[in-house]
């Protein structure tokens, strides 16, 4: 698996571009938002060429993603995506890796990411994420409408992972 595998999946679950309505998140462009683009310095991506470039220069390459068992960047890398350049993502990897959660990805959690036990780490993570999401949508209520696609994020990222290698 690489980092192809997972951008294309990103690029299936994303729109070219959206603006919903109560969006914390404002405009998104194959879900890269307006506040994330203005961080980067950044232009929209216009087509999935150039969203699958950001993706890997970004996201994929600073994460060190290759350096990880292919599941474990996944949900990693998705996090990020999802949850922006910040501790939170960081600490849903942890725990998933069941090492100690302080928001920095360094020489621990990345040797525990090379080699695991993906069931393990994905109960741990999915759990961890799962309470991210409820904690979002307590603190800002108007998320409180986007809960149930974010759990259904969470479920395509495994299902599509493991159907991307014949796994059923």
């Amino acid at each position: 698996m690489s980092f192809i595998h997972w951008a294309h999946y990103i690029i299936g679950i994303e729109k070219p571009y959206a603006n919903v309505e109560g969006d914390s998140g404002g405009e998104t462009f194959y879900g890269f938002t307006t506040s994330l683009l203005q961080q980067l310095e950044i232009e929209p991506p216009r087509d999935k060429e150039t969203a699958i470039e950001y993706l890997d220069i970004y996201f994929w390459k600073p994460l060190s993603c290759d350096d990880l068992d292919w599941f474990v960047a996944w949900c990693y890398a998705d996090a990020v995506f999802h949850h922006g350049l910040g501790k939170s993502a960081n600490k849903c990897l942890q725990a998933g890796l069941g090492v100690a959660q302080d928001g920095i990805v360094g020489p621990v959690t990345m040797a525990a990411g090379k080699t695991v036990r993906r069931t393990d780490f994905w109960l741990r993570y999915a759990r961890r994420r799962n309470r991210l999401f409820i904690a979002i949508a307590r603190h800002r209520k108007k998320d409180m409408k986007f809960i149930q696609g974010w759990f259904n994020r969470l479920h395509e990222l495994s299902t599509t992972a493991y159907r991307s290698i014949g796994y059923d």
